[in-house]
């Protein structure tokens, strides 16, 4: 299985695994800013639940803007009411004339319990049941087919998710996508489709599932959004007739849920050039709808006849991520409009290839140490060229790793150590000076007369390199992958361990049947050998008296006393006819 995706050439492998998933919008905007020369500034803020939020500002000279992970400062507080509110967002739109689902808000929701049942079933089912300002799917159940479900749906959005505030809608049926806008300009579009996997023939549907993941692990937007196996799943294969160890066709592929969440391991797959004029005139006529909307992720359900839009919702924090590392298509530098928008004098500005250790930033702001971190830019944003060496030898230790790293600090360069294994030593090194990068090889060789070096390799680095040079450990995130993974593992043999014993169980129930059983057939069959066995001695007996009858038979006709008799026997014959 192949991710298609085509990744930015200055993002790659410039996301630290402390940028994945959640953080990542605001990693990639701070990042993009900071190799502009703009100054980032992350700080805490204080909220009532206790939870570690991080807020972060772009500085340049006098001008600064804050912003919440991909939303800015420039979007208006009305902006933002009006979509944190879905009732009120179809409101605006209907009255611009833009197309949305027909439906009703109820604020009450217990007390219009009846209301709400009626009103649904005048829509006509299917329907969509869903919370007025939710956002990321949550609450959201959609193509609801009965009033049968429409109850269970309605107890359980009241008592046990106590909701209170919900909206009833037609379900539209169709292709999802995801709009961002920036400012008037459409930056990027995705489909969102449910999880899936593609068959090769070869593989099972577990094996093929696993392999889908690991992918994902690899991609910053999708790392913590893989395919759960769960209820769903289960049914969803049954439903299609495979079991997980079933080989699906080459390229056959099997949709293992029915909602497009990437939450839930939906893939994000880039159509931005398949949008269609009058998908276009939609969007746009959206964006003017709504007062102040400078950012926005907006939800349409493209009609799969004439692909004609409706818009759903439209989201003032949109995720990144899908455009930029989407899992088919190309990727679209969507950050780069972001910060283009606040800070349209740095849209020609030289930018910087290197980025920073997204770890050691917020670590004290994580832990509580500090309540403001501030970044600021590299000296120079000039290009940075970088070399990648393999040192072969003996004696790699932490003391001359640590002289390597205090030789770079010197000459000002970047990068960082690596050990590889107990053989092999990884030094990536960059400077805006290649001199300055052969000067510090050379240095290396000298460095320590206990190091044995027997081979050094060397290919060229076209990727971007961290700033400053570090002796590379795991980091807290890795560690907790493993420690995951471990876990995984440990859960995975307890399973294993408790299908054997059950399996061990069930062995010993079969064998002490197959024993009852053949101890059965061994009591018959010793029955029928016995009674084989009395038969033959009967017959033998039999014989034997036969035997003994016939010679006593022939001793009479020899005998005589037969001779005399005859002709007596002989008269009577005939007296007798």
């Amino acid at each position: 299985m192949k991710e298609n995706g085509k990744w930015l050439e200055h993002l790659e492998e410039a996301v630290p695994t402390e940028g994945y998933g959640n953080r990542l919008s605001m990693y990639l905007i701070a990042l993009e800013a900071w190799r502009r020369g703009i100054t980032v500034t992350f700080f805490t803020v204080d909220n009532p639940e206790n939870k570690i939020l991080i807020r972060y500002s772009l500085k340049l000279n006098d001008k600064e803007h804050k912003f919440v992970s991909s939303r800015g400062d420039k979007l208006t507080d009305e902006a933002f009411d009006i979509c944190d509110n879905k009732d009120l967002t179809k409101q605006y739109l209907e009255k611009a004339g833009v197309k949305v689902p027909k439906g009703k808000r109820f604020e009450e929701a217990a007390e219009t319990y009846q209301d709400i049942l009626e009103y649904g079933v005048s829509l006509g089912f299917p329907v969509v049941l869903k919370p007025v300002n939710e956002n990321a799917g949550k609450g959201v159940f959609s193509n609801i087919n009965s009033k049968e479900e429409l109850v269970n749906t309605l107890d359980y959005l009241i008592e046990t998710l106590h909701y209170t505030d919900l909206i009833i809608e037609e379900f539209i049926p169709g292709t999802e996508y995801r709009v961002l806008t920036v400012g008037e300009k459409i930056a990027a579009a995705v489909n969102r489709i449910p999880a899936n996997i593609v068959g090769d023939g070869e593989k099972t549907i577990e094996d093929l599932i696993k392999e889908k993941n690991k992918l994902k692990r690899a991609n910053p937007n999708l790392s913590k959004k893989t395919i759960q196996m769960d209820k769903e799943i289960i049914e969803s294969i049954e439903k299609a007739d495979y079991t997980i160890d079933s080989i699906l066709e080459e390229d056959e592929q099997l949709f293992l849920r029915s909602k497009s969440n990437i939450s839930t391991g939906g893939d994000p797959i880039d159509v931005t050039d398949q949008l269609t004029e009058e998908q276009i005139n939609v969007v746009r006529k959206t964006i003017q709808a709504i007062p102040g909307l400078t950012t926005s992720g907006m939800d349409l359900m493209i009609d799969p006849d004439d692909q004609s839009p409706t818009v759903i919702e439209v989201n003032t924090k949109p995720m990144l991520g899908l455009h930029t590392y989407p899992m088919e298509g190309e990727a679209y530098d969507v950050v780069k409009d972001i910060v283009d928008y606040y800070f349209p004098e740095t849209i020609n500005q030289e930018k910087s290839n290197l980025y920073f250790d997204f770890e050691k930033i917020l670590s004290p702001l994580d832990n509580l140490s500090a309540k403001t971190v501030e970044l600021v830019p590299p000296k120079s944003l000039d290009t940075i060229y970088s070399k990648k060496f393999t040192l072969n030898g003996e004696a790699f230790n932490d003391r001359f790793r640590n002289q390597i790293r205090l030789e770079a600090m010197k000459l000002e360069l970047h990068g960082h150590t690596r050990k590889l294994d107990d053989e092999n030593l990884e030094i990536l090194v960059g400077s805006e000076n290649t001199e300055a990068i052969d000067h510090f090889i050379s240095e290396c060789k000298k460095l320590s007369e206990k190091v044995v070096i027997t081979q050094i390799s060397e290919v060229p680095w076209n990727k971007p390199i961290c700033i400053g040079f570090r002796k590379l450990q795991k980091t807290r995130r890795e560690w907790k992958e493993i420690t995951n993974k471990l876990n995984a593992d440990i859960r995975n043999l307890e399973k294993t361990n408790k299908k054997i014993k059950t399996e061990r169980k069930s062995l010993k129930r079969e064998n002490k049947t197959l024993n009852e059983y053949i101890k059965k057939i061994e009591g018959k069959y010793n029955k029928e050998r016995k009674q084989r066995k009395d038969l033959r001695e009967k017959y033998e007996d039999i014989l034997t008296e036969n035997q003994k009858l016939k010679q006593e038979l022939k001793e009479i006709k020899n005998s005589r006393s037969w001779q005399i008799t005859k002709p007596l026997r002989k008269a009577t014959s005939i007296i007798k006819k």
